[in-house]
């Protein structure tokens, strides 16, 4: 913690380098040296003041209150680097959200990126949540900015841009919580 408001994380590892994936469309990324790899693993600056809160560097992405058993995104997931941006106002959240993915292969030129906006209820005991999330990407293709704003329609942008090739997905989650059980529902 560098402020109230203001954290900064740092988490490296270093382990002994793998030579051989278990699986054949695997590969390990970092370079070695004198037997060991290693790489940044966490890397981020967290500000949160009142009702907004942002967040951009590396680290695990894992939207929501409840992360085990997501439909959409793991909690055992990857590192991304990513941004979240939040606005609350009393119970009511809107957060945008945007995720470099890996090349895959790691060779190619093909970039992959994945952003996401959601509408966010709190309750006493738990929240009502809508998603809505676009995966784009090609040779070459860059961030796109206009999908940043947190208002905007992704499946909207996609049908009024019809050469720009992406996924998009609508999503809903509905958490209540009490003393002796859960319940959590995801719907894609």
């Amino acid at each position: 913690e560098v402020k109230p408001n203001l954290d900064l994380m740092f988490s490296y590892y270093i382990e002994n380098t793998k030579e051989k994936p278990i699986f054949d469309n695997q590969e390990y990324w970092n370079d070695s040296f004198l037997g060991l790899s290693g790489d940044l693993q966490q890397g981020f600056l967290k500000f949160s003041f009142k009702n907004i809160f942002l967040k951009f560097g590396r680290d695990f992405f894992s939207p929501g209150y409840f992360i085990k058993n997501r439909i959409l995104f793991s909690s055992n997931g990857d590192v991304y680097d990513h941004y979240i941006l939040s606005y609350e106002f009393n119970k009511l959240i809107i957060s945008s959200y945007y995720l470099y993915l890996s090349p895959y292969p790691k060779a190619s030129d093909e970039e992959r990126h994945l952003n996401g906006h959601s509408l966010n209820y709190r309750f006493k005991n738990g929240y009502i949540s809508l998603n809505e999330i676009i995966l784009y990407g090609g040779d070459n293709i860059s961030m796109n900015f206009s999908l940043i704003n947190p208002l905007n329609l992704y499946y909207v942008y996609h049908r009024n841009h019809s050469n720009f090739k992406s996924n998009s997905i609508i999503s809903s989650e509905f958490l209540y919580t009490n003393n002796s059980y859960d319940i959590f529902v995801e719907f894609v």
